[in-house]
C-alpha cells in the first residue's frame, strides 16, 4: 500500500508533461487516502510536496509558458486550497476529485497553435499603461501560457479575499476556435483584471456602471445572473479598451454601433480613475 502511495505521489509530480496522468494519479490518490485509517499521514506528505513545488515555483520569477512549468503553476493555483481544508477530509477529497477531473477531462492537445505569445501580452500591456491612466496602479499580476486547448480559453485566480497588493494570475491556453482572437481573449482577460481590482474581488456591478450602460445594447446586465454579469463586463471593458485601437480588428463585436463602444472606452477610464481614488491616492 505504502509503494503504491508513493508510486502515484512520483507519477503526480514528477510527470510534468501529461496533464491526463497527472489527473489521474490525483485521483487514484484521492481513492487511497479515503480508505486510510492513518490518512492525515497521507495528506501531511501529499502537502508537503505541494509546499516544495511552490518553493520551485517562486524561485522563478514573470511569465511561464514551458509546458511542464506551466503547469506545475495551473495544478499550484488550483490545489493551494487545500492548505485551508486540510482538516476536513471529505472536503478535500471532494476538491481533489474536482480538480482530478478538471485535469483529465478539461485538457486537449492540438495540432495548430492559436494562442497568445509572452510578446504580445507584453505589448498590449505597453499599450493599456499608455492610454489608460492609473492602469499601472492595479494590483502586480502573473502570466501563464499553456499549450493545451481547454474547457475556458482562458482563467484567473486571486485571493477570495482580494487585497490590491496581492497577485493576479492569468491562465491562457490554446484556442480551439479558430476564428476567436488569442489578442482579444487577452484584452478580456484585463477587463477581468480591472473589475476584480475595482470591486476588491466583490465582482459586483455597481450603480455607476449600470448608469453608464443604461443607454447602450448592453442594459439588459442589470437583470442577469452575477456569472454572466461579469463575463458581459469584461466583454464590454474588452470592446472598449479596443475602441480606436491597434486591436480594433481583433473585435468579434462587429455588430455593436461606434456610440457604445465609444462609452465603453469612458468606462474603461473612469472605473480605473475611481480605482485610483478610492484605493491608492
Amino acid at each position: 500500500m505504502e509503494n503504491n502511495f508513493n508510486t502515484l505521489i512520483e507519477t503526480f509530480f514528477n510527470n510534468k508533461n501529461d496533464i491526463t496522468t497527472r489527473g489521474k494519479a490525483l485521483m487514484e490518490l484521492s481513492d487511497f487516502i479515503e480508505k486510510e485509517e492513518d490518512y492525515e499521514r497521507y495528506i501531511r506528505t501529499f502537502l508537503d510536496k505541494l509546499n516544495i513545488l511552490e518553493d520551485q515555483i517562486l524561485e522563478k520569477d514573470g511569465e511561464y509558458s514551458t509546458t511542464g512549468e506551466a503547469l506545475d503553476r495551473y495544478i499550484l493555483a488550483k490545489l493551494s486550497i487545500f492548505f485551508k481544508v486540510f482538516d476536513f477530509k471529505s472536503l478535500l477529497l471532494k476538491f481533489m476529485r474536482t480538480y482530478a477531473e478538471d485535469f483529465i477531462n478539461n485538457f486537449y492537445e492540438e495540432d495548430d497553435s492559436n494562442i497568445i505569445t509572452i510578446e504580445k501580452i507584453e505589448e498590449i500591456y505597453d499599450y493599456m499603461v499608455k492610454n489608460f491612466e492609473y492602469f499601472e496602479t492595479l494590483s502586480p499580476f502573473e502570466y501563464t501560457i499553456i499549450k493545451y486547448s481547454h474547457l475556458f480559453n482562458s482563467l484567473a485566480t486571486f485571493n477570495t479575499n482580494f487585497n490590491i497588493g496581492d497577485y493576479y494570475q492569468f491562465f491562457f491556453f490554446n484556442i480551439k476556435d479558430r476564428d476567436i482572437s488569442p489578442i482579444y481573449v487577452t484584452i478580456h482577460e484585463f477587463g477581468h483584471y480591472i473589475h476584480t481590482n475595482y470591486s476588491k474581488g466583490k465582482m459586483n456591478i455597481d450603480r455607476k456602471i449600470l448608469k453608464k450602460l443604461k443607454n447602450t445594447g448592453f442594459s439588459y446586465i442589470s437583470d442577469a445572473d452575477p456569472y454572466s454579469q461579469k463575463e458581459t463586463l469584461a466583454d464590454i471593458l474588452a470592446i472598449g479598451i479596443m475602441y480606436n485601437s491597434p486591436y480594433e480588428n481583433c473585435d468579434p463585436f462587429k455588430e455593436i454601433p461606434k456610440e457604445d463602444k465609444k462609452i465603453f472606452n469612458e468606462l474603461v477610464k473612469e472605473m480605473l480613475k475611481d480605482f485610483y481614488k478610492k484605493y491608492i491616492k
